[in-house]
């Protein structure tokens, strides 16, 4: 999986990686070993309708309202099998 969207704005907030719809991504190692890190200052993951996270740490990621581990977009988007830790946002962790 390539990250071509790395770095991009959602609702202000710089994001660390996109996923494209209908696609898994699994850390090879679990979710203890296999981290994510926002640096305190990107939103974590944003997944766009039907991917799947699995097997992550999404630790440091910051946020200005909803979702700053992780944002979904609708019913079909999973987060399987992750730690979320040390995340800050106005809302949600995961939205």
């Amino acid at each position: 999986y390539s990250n071509k969207y790395n770095d991009v704005n959602f609702s202000s907030d710089p994001v660390r990686c996109e996923i494209a719809s209908n696609v898994r991504l699994v850390g090879d190692a679990g979710a203890e070993a296999t981290i994510l890190d926002g640096s305190g200052t990107h939103r974590g993951v944003l997944l766009n309708p039907g991917a799947v996270i699995q097997g992550f740490t999404i630790q440091n990621c910051k946020a200005t309202k909803y979702g700053s581990a992780v944002y979904g977009f609708n019913d079909n988007d999973v987060v399987a099998d992750c730690i979320l830790s040390n995340n800050v946002s106005t809302c949600y962790t995961a939205y």
